[in-house]
């Protein structure tokens, strides 16, 4: 196995197997099964492998080496067999290449890889593997079943990258440089120019060209004005720095990594052009490969649509589900300001809608994967139905409950959930029979909260908002939260520890003594989650005889996991709410609180 390069989350590898097939086979048929389970994702920890198709080659070892005691490399593709099957002996022998992509949640800079002669040992943090680069073998300990047939992987070698010849096509790239340059002139224009003279003249387009400051430029190099020292092809050449980024589009036959190895080539030759000179480093050029937009499979409201592979910048085409003749395209996009390329939404103009109601949500099944789909068919269907009966509120609420219990809630997602819930409560449906369900969502979107900006976030919707805040126990005192402006239209606005003023139409304050009630976590901040509703008729009381009405809005305050019951504090809870309606001298007015023991259908006396 050879390390080919690396970009931020991602090694490329190219290995070589040699392999046995026992009892016998056909080689035809293993070769479509070798290359039908190599070309599949897979996981081990948290690590994610993935195997181009276009780069896997499966021979017959007879046809590669003839003298079985020679080394095994491979210099050349050639095509896989498609001869009639024919009896393979007892033992078949396989030559198998590949190059994979690992994919890990650790962000590592962008390098090119430069295999020495020296020993150097690449240790993979999984079981299965430990690679050795200069002694150039591996050891698997695992065995692989086709059908019937077992597959022992025996060695592998490290061999160059193959790529089919005659095939050409486009490449995308990141390219980060840091240059010097020494004379007058405008560094953008300068760079552009230097740009166009060494690459473009060699095929190579330069696209999305930037010249970035420190903050968004990978290496975090300046690009003000400093001198500067350049050792290497312009000794002491004193100069200005500055950083670009860029994509470089190669249209070529060559594999990735002698691309890669070109460009880079080209940009650390010196340059000049009359009073003007710059030079880029060896090291100062990162460039990574930028690798096609993955299979996805969409949920719509016009169906699930499969969307295959594709390149960077291509379009592909599916049938429409409703009506075959019909067609739904879809494009990989390169964006500016993007390192990798993304899937544009589908153009499903020609397509029927499929999914005409929430029933059609029950044969869905929700995953990580189409989590955020099944949010923006909900949203639809709750725009065109504003009157939910008791099954497709249920149905709804419980597939909301199903996102929340399959993803990773971040603030832009539970943005989406908290907008849908506040739909279903400006609906006109009976909310009673399901008010415990709608807390538990909001509640379950704030404990499960992650990558806060900061110690705290809130969430707005017109009708509920909640703020969550991570607490500094060393540094706790109290907590206080309030909201205003509630006119139709709009979303509340949200304050933490400021104290109420006129447009307060609701205030909650906590006492330092409520830390005593912190979980104690390790490494874990404990969080408390405030939470407010402008409908009240969410928590109106079926078993009042009296039929009251609440005449102000409701505010809550929790805290995630707490060792204990919050009761018996010696400081007060002090919450302020704003009647909705004046107060006349004979009402009688009481506070209550919400009942979750009752079967969610009780408001209690305070």
């Amino acid at each position: 196995m050879k390390l080919l390069a690396t970009s931020p989350g991602v090694s490329q590898f190219d290995c070589l197997a040699h392999l046995n097939v026992i009892p016998s086979a056909d080689v035809g048929k293993i070769q479509d099964e070798l290359s039908e389970i190599l070309a599949k994702r897979h996981k081990i920890d948290h690590y994610e492998i993935i195997t181009s198709p276009e780069a896997i080659f499966i021979y017959p070892i007879e046809e590669l080496l003839p003298d079985t005691t020679s080394p095994i490399t491979a210099t050349a593709s050639l095509p896989r067999t498609t001869t009639t099957p024919q009896p393979m002996p007892v033992t078949t022998q396989i030559l198998t290449t590949a190059k994979t992509i690992r994919t890990t949640p650790i962000q590592m800079e962008t390098t090119t890889a430069v295999v020495s002669s020296s020993t150097e040992t690449i240790t993979i943090s999984t079981p299965f593997m430990e690679t050795t680069l200069a002694e150039r073998s591996s050891t698997f300990k695992d065995t692989t079943v086709l059908s019937s047939t077992s597959l022992t992987l025996n060695t592998t070698t490290c061999s160059s990258t193959v790529s089919p010849e005659g095939i050409i096509s486009d490449s995308y790239f990141n390219v980060n440089v840091n240059v010097t340059i020494k004379g007058s002139g405008d560094p953008k224009n300068i760079i552009e120019t230097w740009l166009n003279e060494t690459l473009s003249s060699e095929g190579i387009s330069v696209l999305h060209f930037k010249l970035v400051t420190s903050s968004t430029h990978a290496r975090k190099r300046s690009v003000e004005t400093k001198s500067s020292k350049v050792i290497g092809k312009h000794p002491q050449l004193s100069g200005t720095s500055h950083s670009c980024v860029f994509h470089a589009q190669v249209t070529t036959s060559s594999n990735i990594v002698d691309t890669q190895k070109q460009i880079h080539w080209l940009l650390e030759q010196p340059y000049t052009s009359g009073s003007v000179w710059l030079d880029a480093q060896p090291q100062e050029i990162l460039i990574s490969y930028i690798g096609p937009c993955p299979e996805h499979n969409h949920h719509t409201r016009q169906g699930l649509f499969k969307w295959p592979q594709v390149g960077v910048q291509r379009i592909t085409s599916l049938s429409c589900k409703g009506n075959p003749e019909k067609t739904a395209y879809r494009e990989c996009f390169l964006d500016a300001n993007s390192n990798n390329a993304h899937w544009k939404s589908p153009d499903l103009g020609q397509c029927q809608v499929v999914v005409n109601s929430v029933s059609d949500l029950e044969d869905i099944t929700v995953t990580n994967d189409n989590a955020e789909d099944i949010l923006m068919i909900i949203k639809d269907l709750i725009h065109e139905n504003k009157d939910l009966d008791e099954y497709e509120l249920s149905t709804i609420l419980n597939k909301l409950a199903d996102v929340i219990n399959v993803s990773v809630i971040t603030p832009p997602l539970g943005g989406v959930i908290l907008n849908i819930t506040s739909d279903i409560l400006e609906s006109k449906s009976d909310l009673l029979p399901f008010t415990n369900s709608i807390l538990t969502i909001t509640e379950a979107v704030g404990d499960q909260m992650v990558g806060l900006n900061g110690n705290s976030v809130s969430l707005t919707a017109s009708a509920l908002a909640i703020s969550v805040v991570n607490i500094d126990q060393e540094n706790f005192h109290n907590l206080t939260f309030g909201v205003s402006s509630t006119n139709k239209g709009f979303n509340p606005e949200i304050y933490i520890n400021q104290e109420p003023f006129d447009g307060t139409v609701a205030f909650i304050s906590l006492p330092s003594e409520i830390q005593d009630r912190f979980p104690i976590v390790n490494d874990t901040s404990p969080r408390i989650q405030f939470q407010f509703y402008s409908v009240p008729t969410l928590f109106q009381s079926k078993n009042d005889p009296n039929r009251k009405e609440l005449n102000t809005y409701v505010v809550s305050a929790s805290v995630t996991n707490a060792t204990g019951p919050i009761e018996n504090l010696r400081e007060y809870v002090a919450v302020t709410l704003r009647h909705l309606t004046t107060k006349k001298k004979d009402e009688n007015v009481q506070c209550v609180y919400w009942d979750f023991n009752m079967d969610g259908k009780s408001l209690v006396l305070n």
